[in-house]
């Protein structure tokens, strides 16, 4: 049965999550914490469990750190986010860090738990208002203009015999399926 860590700093909210895990088919809670060393210690002596389930905002750090640590011993594991924050750097941070699934607290008990299951599947749940966030990013990082090739471009590179290349010219029509529409010029 697939073992849950929990690391959440409000007492209400834990009990809240750990209910759901409890209430979840097929889920077991393997250990509840509220601070982000005590749940770093149980992580060092226990075999890492399938899902994390972490807040990133904590009295002594980052779940953040949680995650990574996690990510070093167990790579499989799995590890969702819930929190507050839906803004896109705590958001980046947490998928950069290894999270598979962020949602935010106000989901409902059956959302939770639903994408605690699907994590498990190898499905990644994100809230609609974060997965906005992850649109938004994307869509500016394609929008960057870029940089037309020239002819005569200088090429700081060596070819495959060590021989200094200074330039690329075009032998023909430029289009993405052509294996290689440059010549190399050699001083």
């Amino acid at each position: 049965m697939p073992q849950v860590l929990l690391l959440e700093d409000d007492p209400a909210t834990r009990e809240r999550l750990a209910g759901i895990v409890a209430a979840s088919p097929g889920l077991e809670l393997a250990a509840a914490f509220g601070e982000l060393r005590a749940a770093l210690a149980w992580l060092a002596m226990h075999e890492p469990p399938q899902v994390l389930l972490v807040d990133l905002q904590l009295p002594d750090g980052s779940g953040v750190d949680l995650i990574r640590a996690a990510r070093r011993l167990a790579p499989q594991a799995e590890a969702m986010v819930i929190s507050v924050f839906g803004d896109e750097a705590h958001v980046v941070t947490a998928i950069e860090a290894g999270a598979t699934g962020y949602l935010l607290k106000d989901a409902s008990a059956e959302e939770i738990g639903q994408a605690i299951t699907r994590l498990l599947a190898g499905e990644a749940p994100i809230s609609s208002a974060i997965a906005r966030h992850l649109l938004r990013r994307a869509h500016r990082n394609f929008k960057r203009p870029r940089k037309a090739r020239r002819p005569g471009r200088v090429l700081p590179g060596r070819d495959i015999c060590g021989s200094k290349i200074v330039a690329a010219v075009p032998i023909g029509p430029i289009r993405p399926a052509s294996p290689l529409p440059w010549r190399l010029v050699w001083p």
